[in-house]
């Protein structure tokens, strides 16, 4: 939801390839912060109790 939003506001003021490359960014950061903290439930099939 707040993603043609961020996109929209940073276009406005800069580009639409910041626009772009900003929300690149911030999906990157939320696949890795996961993989980081949460790794040892990641394939383990009795963390699904």
């Amino acid at each position: 939801m707040l993603s043609p939003l961020m996109i929209g506001i940073v276009a406005e003021k800069y580009s639409i390839g910041y626009g772009i490359a900003l929300m690149g960014i911030s999906y990157a950061l939320c696949a890795l912060i996961p993989g980081l903290f949460i790794r040892e439930k990641m394939y383990d099939p009795k963390s699904h109790k």
